[in-house]
């Protein structure tokens, strides 16, 4: 038995001797070993600058390089990490050291290991799994942020990155959803877990998964439209946002997701919900299921909350009115209490005006308009004034009438309008002049300035 231990030890010397006489370019490993250790670093230097030029041949001596990325000398340390670099895999030992190194207060030390990272690529995920359990969270958070540089796939980085989602410190949550939205996978899991993120007790974290999800285009909508559901109401708001942003990359779940979210018990998610319908405009009115849209958004003109009965008129004008029941549904809200939710209405309906091509319903919503110049708010007089200017001959007629059977400040409006359209009034020439010649001085000025603009214009 002691001579089996004895021939064992001998063997192993034999292989530990056979190693150190194997040769890189004109040199043993024992020779380099020594120039790598020396007290000089001239002599430290000239080693690894040697090796670097000798390129991936100096894989041997990998384990040698390591502990020079700590040399109190940066270009040293530079040296080494572009040595290690062209080792590519099998610098996979020095994974561990060259993720240290990415916090070296020297710049290039940090850019070259980063660099030395991408290049052993595959091979470092082992070593950088390993490194997410690491007790300090600097070095958990290099090692994902290098895994999400590399854009590593194996299954094990995965699982991985899923486990550190969870992270105690925000800073590896975060580069742990980005590395995670990197990975090609059908598994629902990982969209699951990138849109519980949004509940997430940091903001930054959860405007990253926000963000992460959005720029997945139709394959983050189905995520985001679960989260709609969540019981955070916070969570619930940030996932109809980010719906938002997706633009034509929504899809049929997105969609109805906002218009569920009308209906959220929650104020503020309504209010969220409200704009990220305008936001869609009409394709939320072609996803989300047209007449059920309408009214979901009808629904929120009788709420107790102004700003919400705003936003609620805003976006109806932003999806428009389909039919005359909806243009009257919308016109009611001409006689809100508050002056901003008249006044939005009015940019509704003119907004309606101008995407219409059927001329009764331009004249019904010209109607709607003129009625609104007789507002009890100047401001909103003066809102509907400027719609039907926009309408331009369009108006006319229905202006004409005003100056013809009207009173008050209505009818000095019509007057004023019918000045500024211009073109097109002639048929109110007529009413002007007699309009011009009335007791009401008032009357007489608004009525003779719209002439000189008409008359003006026929020259």
């Amino acid at each position: 038995m002691r001579c089996l231990l004895a021939l064992s030890i001998v063997l192993m010397s034999m292989a530990s001797a056979s190693a150190q006489d194997v040769k890189v370019a004109d040199k043993t490993i024992k020779q380099w070993s020594a120039a790598l250790r020396s007290s000089e670093a001239r002599v430290r230097y000239k080693a690894v600058a040697e090796l670097y030029e000798h390129g991936a041949d100096a894989a041997p001596l990998v384990k040698e390089l390591i502990p020079l990325l700590k040399d109190p000398q940066a270009f040293i340390r530079r040296a080494t990490a572009q040595t290690l670099a062209n080792c590519r895999g099998d610098a996979a030992p020095a994974v561990p050291a060259l993720v240290a190194a990415m916090r070296d207060s020297d710049y290039w030390v940090r850019n070259l290991a980063s660099a030395a990272l991408t290049e052993i690529g595959e091979s470092a995920s082992e070593p950088l799994i390993k490194l997410l359990d690491d007790k300090d969270a600097t070095t958990r958070y290099y090692a994902v942020m290098t895994i999400n540089g590399l854009g590593l796939q194996s299954k094990d980085v995965i699982k991985a990155l899923v486990k550190s989602v969870k992270d105690s410190n925000p800073a590896v949550r975060q580069g742990s959803l980005f590395a995670l939205s990197k990975v090609e996978t059908d598994d629902a899991n990982v969209f699951t877990i990138l849109g519980a993120a949004l509940g997430d007790k940091e903001k930054q974290v959860r405007l990253s998964a926000a963000s992460i999800l959005v720029g997945m285009g139709k394959d983050g909508a189905g995520a985001l439209a679960k989260v709609v559901e969540d019981k955070d109401a916070a969570s619930r708001m940030l996932a109809l946002q980010a719906l938002a942003s997706l633009g034509d990359n929504i899809d049929e779940k997105g969609v109805n997701a906002m218009r569920k979210a009308l209906d959220d018990a929650d104020p503020k998610v309504r209010q969220t919900a409200t704009l990220a319908v305008a936001n869609l405009g009409k394709t939320a009115r072609e996803l989300g299921g047209d007449k059920e849209m309408f009214q979901a958004l009808a629904k929120l003109l009788a709420e107790k909350d102004v700003q919400l009965r705003r936003t609620a008129v805003y976006a109806l004008g932003q999806i428009g009115g389909s039919d005359a029941d909806e243009i009257k549904t919308i016109a009611g809200a001409l006689k809100d209490t508050d002056a901003m939710v008249r006044s939005f209405t009015i940019q509704a309906l003119a907004k309606n005006a101008k995407d219409t091509e059927v001329e009764e319903t331009r004249q019904m919503l010209s109607d709607h308009l003129i009625t609104t110049l007789q507002d009890k708010d100047r401001r909103v007089q003066f809102m509907a004034a400027q719609a039907l200017t926009q309408q331009g001959a369009l108006a006319v007629a229905s202006l004409v009438k005003v100056v013809e059977d009207g009173k008050g400040m209505q009818r000095l409006w019509a007057a004023a309008i019918l000045g500024e359209i211009g073109p097109g009034t002639f048929d109110a020439i007529a009413p002007l002049e007699k309009m011009a010649k009335e007791a009401n001085a008032d009357a007489r000025r608004v009525a003779t300035l719209a002439l000189q603009k008409i008359m003006g214009e026929v020259k």
